[in-house]
């Protein structure tokens, strides 16, 4: 796989970041001189090719023709909300999430990204505010990365990188909280995680049949049941879906949950955030 510098910069500053992720500001390419486009852009093509995760913010937006077209609906037949339909009055022309003033300031952007993904409203501006590394992308790193030409590279990250192959395979992906290779460990979790995936997919079968959320688990409640750190868990999971033992699927129907457990969800690049867990019979 072929890098371009600005990847390769933005990878390394990773490197350099507590559990290799960090907010969007601190990723600086060149000391925070080149713009935040050409960060933002390296960012995405990381994250195209599954080395990098991100979370952006939606920063405008406007309604659709098919959300024009819902509010010409009788209003007792519509398939949504009360409070999806008085977002969609609103939205007429140009809007901010600010705007919202009826949604609480953290349920916004699960709303808006809920609407977008039924085709109500279109996002015409956002903002990656955090990235992290994937366990893919540490492999990466370690294994296939060869970097080659004549850019200038810091002696700061070339240190990132540096300090990186020089720790255990298992250290350096426990930073992250994300899982080891298959049969390096119990349950294949690497010895600095305090729980392990079979005690996971335990935990999920258990909180399924004790809520009886017919293997559509919300995820809040697995956070709440466990002693893991929000990024453990979630690359967790991500290594469980990966394997095929389970699906994490996004929510839909956000007025059903508090701003609170909505939070508990896994942010992602591009749609709402992943909240709910079914296990692959």
């Amino acid at each position: 796989m072929k890098l371009e510098t600005n990847e390769l910069k933005f990878l390394l500053r990773l490197l350099g970041q507590p559990g290799y992720r960090g907010a969007m500001g601190k990723l600086a390419l060149s000391g925070g001189k080149e713009s935040a486009s050409l960060r933002e852009k390296a960012c995405e093509k990381l994250a195209s090719k599954g080395l990098v995760g991100c979370r952006s913010e939606v920063q405008v937006f406007a309604i659709a023709p098919p959300g024009q077209a819902l509010l010409q609906v009788d209003l007792r037949q519509l398939p949504i909300s009360v409070q999806d339909l008085k977002i969609l009055q609103r939205c007429q022309g140009r809007t901010t999430p600010a705007q919202l003033t009826n949604v609480a300031s953290t349920n916004r952007q699960a709303v808006i990204r809920s609407l977008e993904e039924r085709g109500l409203v279109k996002v015409l501006k956002s903002t990656i505010r955090e990235a992290w590394l994937t366990p893919e992308g540490a492999a990466f790193l370690r294994e296939d990365c060869l970097p080659q030409g004549g850019a200038m590279v810091s002696l700061t990250l070339v240190g990132h990188y540096v300090r990186f192959l020089r720790q255990p395979e298992t250290l350096s992906l426990a930073k992250s909280g994300s899982l080891a290779k298959p049969g390096s460990g119990a349950g294949g979790v690497s010895a600095s995680s305090s729980v392990g995936a079979v005690e996971v997919l335990r935990a999920i079968a258990q909180l399924d049949a004790q809520h009886n959320t017919e293997n559509y688990l919300p995820i809040y409640l697995l956070r709440q049941a466990l002693p893991m750190t929000r990024e453990a868990l979630d690359q967790v999971l991500y290594e469980l879906q990966r394997r095929e033992l389970l699906e994490l699927d996004m929510v839909r129907e956000v007025s059903a949950y508090s701003p609170e457990q909505l939070a508990a969800g896994i942010p992602q690049a591009v749609g709402g955030a992943l909240f709910f867990i079914s296990l692959i019979q």
